[in-house]
């Protein structure tokens, strides 16, 4: 009746719920499942907080163990200006500290974007926990607090804070803030405005945090300034795996610091670099590191502007390297020599993906 799905192989349920009975009658349902493992849910309604009560009661019932929770905008009512989100923060926080959670992802609507409110103590059962915010500005006051809870957090994996903008002296405490914090593995920052002096702080944080192993830092106005302070800190840095820097400023200045930093890096497994201005002088660089470099598998490097004379230094590079197995150079500006001669290489490779 909700247009939802049911896996019946892995036991996950997916459904979005657009009314209050529709929600009540699924409730009652979820209670009385013994089969459904893993849910993903919607609540695309005007849902008030005895909605989301009704959610947490069936959920205790049940024997979901994952849970991808997305939450719509609550109910516009009288009552809602005597409601603190306090409270709504504090029914979340329940569910996620119910023993047979997992792993969690909430996905927040902007008037509850304070991860912070969430109270979290230890929960050594929970594996992964993870809160996403939609889109919107992140005035400072909250941002101060998104900083503050980071280094007391003891649960939280994944924070998603792309498009917010985030921008000067709040970023510098949420980034600050990553020196002290021992759980977070994933974030993201994509569509922001750091520039490069949040990148200098950001490579500060990376120096001493070591848990954090996948960074997305697309589309934030960093330049070769910036990518220098990232390529020292990631010299020193022994966790991160993932590091996406498409879409900013960095020219072939920037991809030699990179280039120094792949040499001596034994972590970093993919490096995304797309859309940025790097040309052939910055292929030539990383094609000297590729030579040295012995953990890198993915290397992203399209619409960079890169020529014949770039792509023939990479495919001399791929010759003698042996553990990279990706190769994005769509969008750039070799021609048939360039072309050729790569494909040439390619051919004496197994299982290598060369996207152009």
């Amino acid at each position: 009746m909700n247009g939802g799905k049911y896996d019946s192989q892995a036991g996950k349920a997916t459904i979005t719920l657009k009314s209050k009975k529709r929600a009540k009658e699924f409730f009652g349902a979820l209670a009385k499942a013994s089969r459904i493992y893993e849910l993903d849910i919607t609540f695309s309604w005007d849902w008030a907080k005895t909605d989301l009560e009704a959610f947490e009661s069936a959920l205790k019932k049940s024997n979901v163990s994952i849970l991808r929770l997305e939450l719509g905008q609550f109910q516009e009512s009288s009552s809602r200006k005597l409601l603190p989100t306090s409270t709504l923060y504090a029914i979340l926080t329940r569910t996620i500290e119910h023993s047979n959670m997992k792993a969690i992802h909430i996905v927040l609507f902007p008037d509850l974007n304070k991860p912070s409110n969430l109270q979290l103590k230890g929960l050594p059962y929970l594996h992964k926990l993870t809160i996403e915010m939609n889109s919107r500005e992140i005035g400072p006051s909250e941002l101060q607090a998104l900083a503050k809870s980071l280094k007391i957090n003891t649960a939280l994996t994944t924070l998603d804070l792309r498009d917010s903008p985030i921008r000067g002296e709040g970023a510098h405490e949420l980034l600050e803030a990553l020196k002290d914090n021992e759980t977070l593995t994933t974030m993201s920052l994509t569509g922001n405005l750091i520039g490069d002096e949040g990148a200098v702080t950001l490579s500060e944080s990376l120096e001493n945090n070591m848990t954090l192993i996948s960074l997305q830092l697309d589309g934030n106005s960093i330049g070769d300034n910036g990518a220098l302070a990232l390529s020292k800190a990631l010299k020193v840095n022994t966790k991160l795996t993932t590091l996406k820097l498409g879409n900013n400023l960095i020219r072939d200045e920037g991809a030699q610091e990179m280039s120094e930093m792949l040499k001596s890096n034994n972590t970093l497994s993919a490096l995304h670099l797309d859309g940025n201005s790097i040309g052939d002088e910055g292929a030539l660089a990383l094609s000297v590191a590729l030579k040295a470099n012995v953990t890198l598998t993915t290397l992203g490097l399209e619409g960079n502007s890169i020529g014949d004379e770039g792509v023939l230094a990479l495919s001399e590079a791929l010759k003698v390297n042996t553990t990279l197995t990706t190769l994005c150079l769509d969008g750039n500006l070799f021609e048939d020599e360039g072309a050729l001669k790569l494909l040439e290489v390619v051919k004496t490779k197994t299982k290598f993906n060369l996207i152009t």
